[in-house]
């Protein structure tokens, strides 16, 4: 089937329009050496641990920049980090007492002004922007989904709707992390969708799977 230069404006159009009520939020920490990656320094040292921390926060910022332009970085600490506001995104302070009233709130922030928000853990080398556009897809059938990652966790939430109980008792960096999220949403009468598992890389470990991970790309 062949296009007129008006239907492939249409289109265009619809994609911009779908892109413009969906916003992406990069939850990353400062990259500041002894601060970030902490269960790498064994392995990279203070600088190194922090260097490879950077190296995936730009992969991911450019990755997905390519198909989204409402982007976000979330902050732990330092909002004016000379590192973090070179990407030319607005640089946001988390705000909360620990890691699930931080996500709370940036969802809850996302979604005043936006149809559809999708929240990312940073060191996640197989994170794409085809697998971002899966989760708002979903969205349209689900009010949560979910990419699971290998140690028990997520690396994506991404939402429509929130509860703020979704995150209620959940003790962070445990393996039973995502299990309970899932309790939590089935206990509200609610339901979810879980995209395919993804690599995080925190340990050891992890970056040995890491480096597997490159020679098979």
């Amino acid at each position: 089937m062949q296009l007129s230069y008006q239907g492939v404006l249409i289109i265009l159009a619809e994609i911009c329009m779908y892109h413009e009520s969906d916003i992406i939020q990069i939850f990353a920490k400062t990259p500041i050496p002894g601060r970030v990656k902490t269960r790498l320094i064994p392995l990279l040292g203070d600088k190194g641990a922090c260097d490879f921390h950077k190296r995936m926060i730009t992969k991911l910022v450019n990755n997905l920049s390519e198909s989204y332009s409402k982007i976000e970085i979330w902050t732990d600490f330092d909002t004016g980090d000379h590192f973090l506001n070179g990407f030319g995104f607005p640089v946001v302070e988390q705000i909360g007492k620990d890691l699930g009233e931080k996500m709370i709130n940036a969802l809850n922030l996302g979604l005043v002004s936006n149809e559809k928000v999708a929240l990312i853990g940073t060191d996640l080398p197989q994170m794409s922007s085809a697998y971002v556009r899966l989760a708002f897809k979903q969205l349209d059938k689900y009010p949560v989904v979910l990419g699971p990652t290998y140690d028990g966790g997520f690396g994506l939430i991404s939402v429509r709707h929130l509860s703020p109980s979704i995150f209620e008792e959940v003790l962070w960096g445990r393996e039973d992390v995502l299990e309970k999220i899932l309790r939590n949403i089935a206990s509200i009468g609610s339901n979810y969708f879980l995209l395919s598992r993804i690599l995080d890389v925190d340990t050891p470990e992890d970056y040995r799977r890491y480096q597997l991970f490159l020679n098979d790309v």
